[in-house]
């Protein structure tokens, strides 16, 4: 596993996955605001994999993760007035902390490709695994937004992984059914 170091908690004056927004408006004569954040769509692909009889999951350090449990330890980071300037964490967690088993997913962040192309695209980089898109089954799409599209794909044992490379030298997992039922 990585190891985390240097942490430091500061300003995000620009970010090209969020964008905050504050709304002003009345509600029955009541001037009221909400603060919200626009972020990007989403695709999400469950991977079963035929030949082993098993689900393929991704294993990824989260920083978010990592840092709700940061922030459960040590509040006193987050109460900060000046949130101005960087301020190094005392101490830290193991990077573990941040870990965590999921469907393979990605932002949809290039319009020119559809919501299939995407999904392939992020299999191909979070597993390894090149698959065509006509062997994307769509689950479902939840929205408004952001729009998150569900896909179902099956990977069989004769589909080729990126560059030769072994699928084992990709960040998945697998994820047999007994795993599941504990």
């Amino acid at each position: 596993m990585e190891s985390i170091e240097d942490l430091a908690v500061g300003p995000c004056d620009h970010s090209q996955y969020l964008r905050p927004f504050r709304l002003r408006y009345r509600q029955n004569g009541i001037s009221k605001k909400w603060d919200f954040m626009r972020t990007h769509d989403s695709v999400a692909i469950l991977i079963f994999n035929t030949s082993r009889r098993c689900f393929v999951v991704v294993k990824q350090f989260r920083p978010a993760v990592y840092m709700c449990e940061m922030e459960r330890l040590c509040p006193q980071v987050f109460e900060r007035e000046n949130q101005e300037s960087w301020c190094p964490l005392p101490g830290h967690l193991p990077a573990s902390t941040g870990v965590t088993y999921e469907l393979c997913a990605g932002i949809v962040d290039k319009p020119e490709l559809s919501l299939e192309e995407t999904a392939c695209m992020e299999v191909l980089e979070e597993c390894g695994y090149e698959i065509p898109t006509a062997s994307l089954k769509k689950i479902t799409s939840c929205s408004p937004k952001p729009l998150q599209s569900y896909f179902l794909s099956e990977w069989i044992g004769r589909m080729q992984c990126w560059n030769n490379k072994s699928c084992r030298d990709t960040p998945c997992s697998l994820l047999r059914e007994s795993t599941l039922s504990a």
